[in-house]
């Protein structure tokens, strides 16, 4: 079972287990569930207004998490993906996102069967890595080029690279990622019949697993044993261990891991004899590994089907797959030379050589300064005690030049105040002329506002109305901040006080829906907060949508109740809104994550890196923890503690 490795960054977070019922929705953490419609909605993200809003870091960072959310899915969108976001992240010089991208793009066409092709991918990922010197991501990555090698039978290499990352590891102590390279490193000494030394570091990976309490780990663990005997010849116990390990797939599902389960489990029939079983295994092989576009397996599918079908006698259908392992779409797999991977190869080991060249000599250069200041410190002392001598001498020297410097500071002290006026004018001109930015900002989403409304009053559809309503006053969330930026005075330009922002926020949303708030009692208890911009804005939109869908939803009747909003600062590590009402509740579909509103506010929580909880009991209950927040200080009044 080959052991692929994710470098240390969020967009590499595992995704979590899926049930067998529910194969075919894979949760992607960004803002909606991937099902079969997930091209429009991908179409949808792109169109958003979070994407337009969104600056360029966080596009790569979306890009490279859906690229690696869709690698057992979809590899050839996730492809797509990772190399938009490579372009983007040379364009903006994100060092990070770009290596993160390479990387992925180094395990998708490991995953697509073009193991030739990833080694470059890797490669880069690693050379950009030392850069950071991020040794997490550098022991990933020598991992997944040790899985291309492997995957092209270069044993050698496979087991160099695979103990460069174990001893990473091990220094960094990252022990699931030691669990994954003792299996990878198994399957190696397997491979080169070392059937002993596989079993010992398999062993290792399973206490590993085992005391990490990682079910997916230890599934692998697992199917790696299971190869084992297979390759000893004991295919009833294969046979058994690989049932073992569909059953427990029946529960938690692994697609990655269903594939190789399968596979062996094809071969141990067909060892045995039973064909008919084989061949069924090998179905669902190819089912899911058309599925994920696995070619790969496909690939080895067919070969296996065919074989099955000729031991049962079936010729003509044992033709029909040995001509679909032997076809044409097949040829592009490992296209480069092994010339050139070898070239590659000795390329990274030549320049990684170099470096530790360079080094050693900059070790040299730092010696010899170190001396040479020794020595000088020595003559130092030598020349101040030849001053000591000759001290009567020096002191009207000296009294000059203390007087020359005290002449010298009163002219720098001149020239400081004269360029202190001038920074201190140009500042109050760029404070102007950022409130005029604010002013025609605001102007400008309020003509938008104007422009939504009027298209409202020309519409009949009550669903494409209530739709440019909520945009109209998502657009008027954004409006008043920069109202109330313009308002300030030029000192306090950049903060918003929240107390009179949600305030506000919430009388523009009683005016525009008309709503009558008699029936409903409305708590607050907002903290004498300020708050940035980039914090303002997402707080206001998320507000607003969880208020609108108080309107539309929580009192659908003229019923008494009460609404609560509050936001405070519990602790210095985050900021806390509970927005919670005794209503009806979230019905399934307002708490649907294919609603825009849910997917707008977990869009903007991963924005502040918030999290976000719901509780449907005697009401709703919506609490965001904000630890991504920048409060600043107004009128010489500290944070909040």
């Amino acid at each position: 079972m080959i052991q692929w490795s994710a470098s240390k960054h969020s967009i590499f977070n595992t995704p979590p287990p899926l049930s067998l019922s529910t194969i075919q929705r894979f949760l992607i953490p960004i803002f909606f569930l991937l099902s079969s419609t997930s091209q429009a909605q991908l179409d949808s993200l792109f169109s958003s207004e979070y994407w337009e809003l969104a600056n360029d870091s966080i596009k790569v960072e979306l890009l490279n998490d859906l690229a690696w959310d869709l690698q057992s899915q979809d590899a050839k969108s996730a492809l797509r993906h990772a190399n938009t976001a490579l372009l983007l992240a040379q364009q903006i010089g994100d060092v990070n996102g770009e290596a993160t991208a390479y990387s992925i793009l180094g395990v998708l066409y490991d995953i697509l069967g073009k193991n030739a092709a990833a080694i470059p991918f890797h490669l880069e990922a690693i050379k950009l890595y030392e850069q950071l010197d991020d040794q997490y991501s550098i022991s990933a990555c020598y991992t997944n080029l040790g899985v291309s090698y492997y995957s092209q039978h270069h044993i050698k290499n496979a087991l160099l690279y695979y103990t460069r990352a174990l001893e990473i590891e091990e220094k960094i102590g990252d022990w699931k990622g030691m669990a994954g390279s003792y299996i990878n490193i198994g399957n190696v000494y397997k491979q080169m019949d070392s059937l002993d030394a596989a079993a010992i570091v398999y062993s290792k990976a399973s206490q590993t697993y085992s005391t990490l309490g990682y079910q997916k780990g230890a599934l692998n663990t697992k199917v790696s044993i299971a190869g084992l005997y297979l390759k000893q010849k004991d295919y009833q116990k294969a046979a058994s261990a690989y049932d073992t390990i569909l059953n427990a797939l029946e529960k938690t599902f692994y697609p990655d891991i269903a594939l190789k389960a399968l596979d062996g489990s094809a071969q141990s029939c067909l060892a045995l004899g039973l064909y008919d079983k084989a061949i069924d295994y090998a179905q669902q092989e190819l089912h899911l590994a058309k599925n994920s576009n696995n070619l790969l397996h496909a690939r080895f599918t067919y070969q296996t089907l065919a074989e099955a079908y000729e031991k049962t006698g079936n010729h003509q259908q044992a033709l029909v797959y040995h001509k679909l392992y032997t076809s044409d779409q097949f040829k592009e797999l490992n296209t480069v030379k092994i010339e050139k991977q070898e070239e590659l190869r000795q390329e990274y080991e030549s320049e990684k050589q170099q470096r530790k060249i360079i080094e050693m000599q900059l070790k040299n250069q730092r010696e010899i300064a170190l001396r040479r200041q020794t020595e000088y410190q020595a003559q130092q002392r030598k020349i101040e005690r030849n001053v000591w001598i000759t001290l009567s001498g020096l002191i009207l020297c000296l009294a000059f030049l203390l007087y020359y410097r005290y002449q010298s500071k009163q002219k720098i002290n001149r020239l400081l105040t004269e360029k202190n006026k001038i920074i201190t004018q140009s500042l109050d001109d760029k404070e102007m002329l950022i409130g005029e930015v604010h002013h025609r900002v605001k102007n400008n989403l309020q003509l938008i506002s104007s422009i939504l409304e009027l298209q409202a009053r020309h519409l009949t559809n009550q669903e494409a109305i209530q739709a440019i309503n909520d945009s109209q006053q998502r657009v008027e969330s954004v409006a008043i901040i920069h109202q109330k930026l313009y308002q300030q005075e030029q000192e306090d330009i950049q903060a918003i006080q929240m107390q009179d922002y949600i305030n506000q926020l919430l009388q523009g949303l009683f005016d525009s829906y008309q709503y009558d708030t008699q029936h409903i009692e409305w708590k607050m208890d907002i903290a004498p907060l300020y708050l940035d911009v980039n914090t303002s804005i997402p707080i206001g939109l998320m507000i607003t949508e969880l208020i609108t869908n108080i309107f539309k939803y929580a009192f659908p009747t003229e019923t008494k109740g009460s609404v609560w909003i509050k936001l405070h600062k519990p602790s210095k590590e985050y900021i806390e809104l509970i927005v919670k009402d005794n209503g009806v509740g979230v019905s399934d579909t307002i708490d649907s994550s294919k609603s825009f509103g849910m997917r707008l506010i977990k869009s903007l929580s991963r924005q502040l890196r918030a999290t976000l909880s719901i509780e449907n009991k005697e009401g709703t209950c919506i609490t965001v923890q904000i630890k991504r927040f920048k409060e600043l200080t107004v009128n010489n009044s500290p944070p909040l503690t």
